[in-house]
């Protein structure tokens, strides 16, 4: 007697998860888009125009990475081979390079321009965002067959989809919570309180002009307070939470994993997570600024595709090797190497706003006037470490019968091969 095949329930529950997100963001795309031709046909600020269409395009780029997902689960739940594109030849990277630089001096010729750049730089925002996070995953893949189609797909899928929303959630309730404790200290302190109620009514009154705001905030952070508050943020709390949360996906599957695997679906998830975070960071106009802030966010990706893979290789050697040493040090080093890159890149925006009226003030000037160089190096750090796990990693061995059994989105046989 045939046995009739089950259905294959974490394939349906992804299905259902990024078709909804598919439907989602092509109908907010499709309003965003409208909206910002209408703002441009009223004649309105081309901001708005600019911003419409760059979250616009942001997902339209979204919905292109969820329907391979799709494409995949459906083939599993009807329980058919799906094709999948042979990537392993080495020219078309090559070709993405070229491609990517092409890109790029056609955004620098575009963004000065006020009058195309609203409808030229967005898209190819968005490209030169993706490109640089493609070939990494590639890198850091090690270009091997033994890593299931539907099992990427479905990482990177899930982690465009919840991940940041969930760390984004995360971090105002910690900031929530942090302002609980400066309202406290503040409560037993009057003329702490006094001050930040003038502040805050001074800020009410400046329309939000960037000049004005510039002019009350800057006496502000010569306060050694602040300048612990906002390290302490910008440097601590939220790199612990994004390199624990970045590589969600990795932690709930994790059991089903190898060191090589875990590395690589790390990688996936810190590249979903770099791509949103740099498209919205990107999504307002930049004007001339815009080629070197790009260049910042290409490397950020590096940063948290590299800090991820760490994470999740050291997930997976935990629980396949037991190595629980390794997970905490990969964790560890991802954070420091995190908040090392956030704090250069906070003093290289508001160093210049400090004056030398202490010594702490004088220290962060001059580490401010070294950032540039500072997170240069981390890049290169970091592009060391993807390539040393590239060399240094042991390839899969033959995956077992046992590893599909009780897999949960990742699908370890290759049926979708």
């Amino acid at each position: 007697m045939q046995t009739r095949p089950t259905t294959h329930i974490p394939s349906l529950l992804y299905l259902i998860l990024s078709a909804s997100g598919v439907v989602i963001s092509l109908t907010s795309a499709g309003v965003l888009f409208l909206s910002g031709m209408l703002a441009r046909i009223s004649g309105e600020n081309n901001d708005v125009v600019y911003t419409n269409f760059a979250l616009g395009w942001t997902l339209v780029l979204v919905v292109l990475l969820l329907l391979p997902g799709v494409y995949y689960s459906v083939n599993r739940l009807r329980h058919k081979h799906a094709a999948g594109i042979n990537s392993a030849g080495t020219a078309w990277p090559w070709i993405a390079v070229g491609a990517w630089l092409v890109l790029f001096l056609l955004g620098i010729l575009a963004a000065g321009m006020n009058t195309v750049n609203w409808l030229v730089i967005p898209p190819l925002t968005t490209a030169l965002i993706a490109i640089p996070l493609v070939l990494w995953l590639r890198r850091g893949s090690k270009g091997s067959r033994d890593v299931s189609r539907q099992a990427a797909w479905s990482v990177l899928g899930a982690s465009l989809i919840v991940t940041p929303a969930l760390i984004m959630l995360l971090e105002i309730i910690a900031l929530l919570f942090l302002g609980v404790v400066v309202m406290f200290f503040l409560a037993i302190s009057p003329d702490r309180l006094q001050q930040l109620e003038a502040l805050i009514r001074q800020i009410a009154g400046t329309n939000m002009d960037p000049v004005l705001l510039l002019r009350i905030v800057q006496p502000v952070l010569q306060d050694p307070w602040v300048l612990f508050a906002l390290m302490s943020v910008t440097s601590v709390i939220i790199p612990l939470l994004e390199e624990f949360f970045k590589p969600l996906w990795v932690w709930m599957f994790v059991k089903n994993l190898t060191p090589t695997r875990g590395f690589f679906y790390g990688m996936i998830c810190g590249a979903a997570f770099a791509l949103l975070e740099s498209l919205g960071y990107l999504a307002s106009p930049l004007g001339e600024t815009w080629p070197a802030l790009l260049v910042g966010r290409v490397a950020t990706g590096i940063l948290h595709t590299g800090t991820s893979g760490l994470v999740g290789w050291g997930l997976a050697s935990a629980w396949s090797e037991r190595k629980y040493t390794r997970l905490a040090l990969a964790y560890f080093l991802g954070v420091f190497l995190h908040g090392i890159w956030n704090t250069f890149g906070l003093l290289m925006g508001f160093a210049e706003y400090l004056q030398p009226v202490n010594h702490l003030n004088v220290i962060l000037s001059r580490l401010g006037g070294i950032a540039p160089l500072a997170l240069g190096v981390l890049t290169m750090i970091l592009i060391a470490i993807i390539l040393y796990a590239h060399k240094e990693i042991k390839p899969d061995q033959a995956v077992t019968a046992t590893e599909g059994s009780n897999e949960i989105v990742i699908n370890m046989h290759h049926e979708n091969e």
